[in-house]
């Protein structure tokens, strides 16, 4: 029932200004415990994606990236990954769609995502808001957002213990620093439970929603 209602609101959105907005969803690393890549990496909670959708405005076909990171690789490296990727697979994520772009990423995925909307920008194309989930080496990423006419929003829980291995800090550059408190989930389910729980998007549109009302 809640997926129906979701899909109704979704088709009314469809009619705003927003609703041709495409979502590019960029996975972090596969392996030790994660699910596959493309959109089995986000579909822990099978409405997550739904409500992404719903919290963004989009009606179209979000674009899944299924891609594998080295263990030991460096943010500025996959930044510049992400860049020739989306060059390089340029007419699937554009698909045909005007935009604007917004980009969902996850742990190692978010420094290769702000490659992804800087290959994007410099093509015209454009990115509006970028949504950071858990992002790995933080401090060394400087978000692509920082013109003023993008939201990025960078949501750490307290207690992940992952993310602190890859640097305990803040992407530069971000507007909103959400998350902010301790998960309480067991320990190999901290560093993805914002994108486990559906619910997480609950907190974040009202701050998308102020944005795009601009």
């Amino acid at each position: 029932m809640r997926r129906v209602f979701l899909i109704f609101i979704m088709l009314i959105g469809c009619f705003g200004a927003h609703g041709q907005a495409r979502l590019i969803f960029v996975n972090g690393r596969i392996g030790m415990g994660s699910p596959k890549g493309g959109i089995a990496y986000w579909q822990k909670d099978s409405s997550f994606v739904d409500s992404a959708k719903l919290a963004l405005h989009s009606c179209s076909e979000p674009f899944f990236t299924d891609v594998q990171y080295s263990l030991f690789s460096k943010a500025e490296r996959r930044e510049k990954d992400g860049y020739e990727y989306a060059s390089e697979h340029f007419g699937e994520i554009v698909g045909g769609c005007g935009g604007p772009f917004r980009l969902v990423t996850h742990s190692m995925g978010a420094a290769f995502g702000e490659g992804i909307a800087r290959c994007l920008l410099d093509k015209g194309i454009p990115v509006d808001v970028i949504v950071h989930f858990e992002p790995y080496q933080a401090p060394d990423i400087k978000t692509a957002g920082s013109s003023g006419n993008i939201l990025t929003i960078d949501y750490q829980v307290t207690d992940d213990w992952l993310i602190h291995l890859g640097g305990k800090g803040r992407i530069a550059g971000a507007d909103l620093l959400l998350g902010n408190y301790r998960s309480g989930a067991p320990i190999h389910k901290k560093h993805r439970y914002p994108i486990n729980h559906a619910s997480t998007w609950h907190e974040l549109q009202p701050c998308i929603d102020g944005f795009l009302a601009r």
